[in-house]
């Protein structure tokens, strides 16, 4: 994550006041010339705390202190994974892991922040009761080291005070001694020195009586470590009942988060169905508009056509049945889809205009792509596809088929209408169309209900991000085809071709449904799919159209697998075992070294 670039000034100015002034500082010392560069004439030595923050800060975007600011933040983040996983077995759930470590951690004051680096998105609701709970945390940690600082205050002052009375002690004991051997020495001399000694033996008597002072002072201080231990560890056991009630006031906001997750599945689910109930509801109200367009078309045609009778100067009578069949024919011809009468010439040109744009037989599952494209693109089926694939895929078909080298485009505006759409599709007379931008910014029930219309065009929409299709509703991959090519770079920026234009000539043609008989491959492709978690209705209209192991692997590579992975960003590979079995390492498919190479490694988001 480049943290200086994406997190705003408010984060950043947190972050440079939670490290530490001595790594700062030693920083510094070990890069003298890049620091002089900054503050020039100002030794290290004379900054304080609040000039080393307002360096970072203000310096942050020079490499200097940017690259020692991403190393702090990147270490922090290591520590809190070591500590969670070090805690991981302790018994504790994942939140009160999570209290427990970020509360000795930099974010302990900020934990937004927190979730924010690490790229995990959690409710207002979550994070405000998480930094309660990590405050109530450092509150009494806080107050236990208080209470242990000042007892161990107290008893290091007595043992200094013990300490003194004992080297009195044995200043006493000294002269006692010396007084005894004074003694000694003046026993040969006893009537000059009786009153010498008597006045020793009262000295005598009074450092006996001191020494007997300090011992009993000694006592009172060995009683007052005493009492000091049992109200240490009275506060001991305080501070444990203190513990005791935080896991209690823990385990309730578990139950609270708890409580609060379920009314959001709970809603979450209600919003899903009040969706579904509105999306059928406009997708009925459309179907009724069509069906009553396509009458009114009926009869205005076949007014028109009474009135070219009338006007007749014979005043011949035609037929009715021949009036019906020139009607039906002109609409049919309307929303039949049209394929080349001649599909080699079309797969031979076609291929000159993608490798004009830099898409060869180099790039690994180019020819499988290839084959797949020319499959699905006539079959009258808008093509849903990413801004810039898509686009350089409708100029490729421009050119190959009428000589346009680039295709009809309609950008997406907060002004554009449905009748705008409606406008461009009937009034272009161009093959290939892009909608560009419209997924994701309009009704896409009202959208796919007007390009019904137009099976005679091809319909390429186009949308800007993976993540937008997560908010759409998943059933909409039954109404178009999806592919996502992220994996050819050539054409992931808009490319200007520059290939001889060619025409291929076309011709209308209807879509039967063929006799269907399921075979191993819609059942290997079945399974796959619902265990990645499409519906049954979209999986269905998928595989639709599966007649080979071939075509059953395309499906997968270029729309099944990379709408789990980009779009739920999910794993398809920890999510279905049936895909392990037939494309992991040790797999049957012919195009496993793809499907592996490109979906394995996709590490699941967080929830």
């Amino acid at each position: 994550m480049n943290y200086i670039d994406e997190l705003i000034e408010a984060d950043l100015k947190y972050i440079c006041s939670v490290i530490p002034y001595e790594e700062i500082v030693k920083y510094f010392k070990q890069n003298p010339k890049e620091y002089f560069s900054l503050k020039p004439g100002f030794r290290v030595e004379s900054l304080n705390a609040h000039d080393v923050t307002d360096i970072l800060f203000s310096f942050r975007n020079r490499k200097f202190i940017s690259s020692f600011i991403v190393q702090t933040i990147n270490r922090w983040i290591e520590d809190i994974n070591y500590r969670l996983e070090a805690i991981k077995n302790s018994g504790l759930s994942l939140e009160e892991q999570y209290i427990h470590v970020l509360a000795h951690s930099a974010f302990s004051h900020n934990i937004p922040l927190y979730f924010k680096i690490i790229k995990v998105e959690k409710a207002g609701d979550y994070l405000s009761l998480m930094s309660a709970a990590v405050n109530q945390l450092l509150e009494i940690i806080g107050q236990a080291e208080g209470i242990k600082k000042k007892y161990c205050k107290d008893i290091n002052e007595k043992e200094v005070a013990i300490n003194k009375l004992k080297d009195a002690v044995d200043v006493s004991e000294r002269q006692v001694m010396k007084l005894r051997i004074q003694l000694i020495n003046a026993k040969s001399n006893e009537a000059s020195t009786s009153q010498l000694l008597s006045l020793k033996e009262q000295e005598k008597i009074d450092l006996y009586k001191d020494n007997r002072k300090l011992k009993d002072g000694v006592y009172r201080l060995n009683e007052q470590i005493k009492e000091l231990s049992v109200a240490k560890a009275k506060a001991d056991t305080a501070s444990t009942k203190q513990h005791a009630g935080l896991i209690k006031q823990i385990e309730e906001l578990k139950r609270e988060l708890t409580s609060y997750k379920e009314k959001v599945i709970l809603l979450d689910a209600a919003k899903f169905t009040i969706s579904s109930l509105e999306a059928q509801i406009l997708e009925l109200s459309e179907s009724i508009k069509s069906l009553h367009d396509i009458n009114l078309s009926y009869e205005m045609r076949i007014n028109d056509f009474e009135q070219l009778l009338n006007e007749k100067d014979n005043q011949k009578i035609i037929p009715p049945e021949i009036s019906n069949t020139e009607i039906k024919s002109v609409n049919k011809s309307l929303v039949m889809p049209y394929r080349p009468v001649d599909m080699d010439d079309f797969d031979e040109y076609f291929n000159y205009n993608l490798n004009n744009i830099g898409l060869n037989d180099r790039i690994e599952g180019y020819q499988l792509f290839v084959q797949f494209f020319e499959r699905v693109v006539f079959n009258g089926i808008p093509l849903l596809i990413k801004q810039a694939p898509g686009i350089n895929l409708a100029n490729c078909l421009a050119n190959t088929l009428y000589g346009e080298k680039s295709a009809a485009i309609l950008r997406y505006s907060s002004e554009t209408e449905l009748k705008n759409i409606n406008e461009f599709l009937t009034n272009t007379l161009d093959r290939v169309v892009c909608l560009d931008g419209f997924v994701g910014n309009c009704n896409e029930i009202e959208l796919l209900s007007l390009i019904e219309r137009y099976h005679n065009k091809i319909i390429i929409l186009t949308y800007m991000y993976d993540r937008t299709l997560n908010y759409i509703p998943m059933e909409i991959l039954g109404y178009v085809q999806y592919i996502n090519i992220d994996e050819f770079k050539p054409l992931m920026r808009v490319k200007t071709i520059t290939e001889d234009s060619s025409e291929i000539m076309e011709e209308p043609y209807s879509i039967s449904s063929a006799s269907f008989a399921e075979s191993r491959y819609h059942r290997i492709f079945e399974e796959i799919s619902e265990e990645c978690g499409l519906s049954k209705d979209v999986i269905n209209s998928m595989s639709d159209l599966i007649d080979s192991e071939q075509y059953m692997n395309s499906i997968l590579i270029f729309s099944v697998l990379p709408y789990i992975s980009k779009v739920t960003q999910l794993n398809p590979y920890k999510q279905s075992k049936r895909l392990q079995k037939y494309a992991g390492e040790a797999g049957k498919s012919p195009n496993k070294g793809i499907m592996w190479g490109w979906f394995s490694k996709w590490k699941d988001c967080l929830k």
